[in-house]
């Protein structure tokens, strides 16, 4: 638990920025989000843009702050997903998807990157950032009970690239997970971030078929 005399940097950012998704977390579910967030969080998170090229991001997440951005627009795509999944709102599994997606890219560019530009010492987003948050966080929080909330929280993370996760072996697809529910919500997580990572303004040149 994050004490309530001293709150690090991170963890007064977090609750400055996404003030409002944290309060759409259990107390639970907000706890652990604190708590990686004081532990975890890089420097550059919070500057860094969403893609250090721009190739892969739409406009709203380039540019100072993108990866704080497209974190909030993932976390809309999550919630406004869920149903589809058979993740109900108010759930456990909703909570988990939730702070899962607002952890999600803490590291997107490794533990050390620009802090304009998003450049980590790799060149650009790393492969295997999920894959490393989640071992830290697992590492950092460890039980000797199965606690699901965590699972859903710690394989979301690892998984939320879909195939283009490294190592393969950790790709939302094929994760260890304890039941079909929980690879249910893995796999929301993906979705919810490859949405939110898409240039939707781009299709709109389709529309031009419509003047006429």
């Amino acid at each position: 638990m994050v004490s309530s005399d001293v709150v690090n940097d991170n963890v007064a950012m977090a609750q400055k920025v996404f003030a409002n998704e944290l309060r759409q977390l259990s107390p639970g579910g907000r706890a652990l989000a604190l708590q990686v967030f004081e532990k975890f969080t890089p420097s550059y998170f919070w500057t860094a843009p969403a893609s250090s090229t721009g190739k892969y991001h739409p406009a709203i997440s380039s540019g100072r702050g993108g990866v704080v951005r497209h974190t909030k627009y993932a976390f809309w795509w999550v919630q406004n997903l869920g149903r589809a999944f058979s993740i109900d709102p108010g759930s456990m599994e909703m909570d988990a998807c939730l702070t899962s997606i607002l952890l999600h890219d803490l590291r997107k560019f490794g533990a050390v990157a620009d802090p304009v530009t998003g450049r980590s010492k790799c060149g650009n987003t790393t492969s295997t950032h999920g894959v490393e948050l989640g071992q830290l966080i697992q590492d950092a929080f460890a039980s000797n009970d199965r606690d699901v909330f965590k699972e859903i929280v710690i394989a979301g993370i690892v998984g939320h690239m879909g195939k283009w996760t490294s190592p393969e072996c950790a790709s939302c697809w094929n994760v260890v997970v304890s039941s079909p529910k929980v690879r249910q919500c893995v796999i929301l997580v993906h979705i919810a971030d490859m949405a939110a990572a898409q240039k939707a303004d781009e299709c709109l040149d389709l529309l031009d078929v419509l003047k006429d």
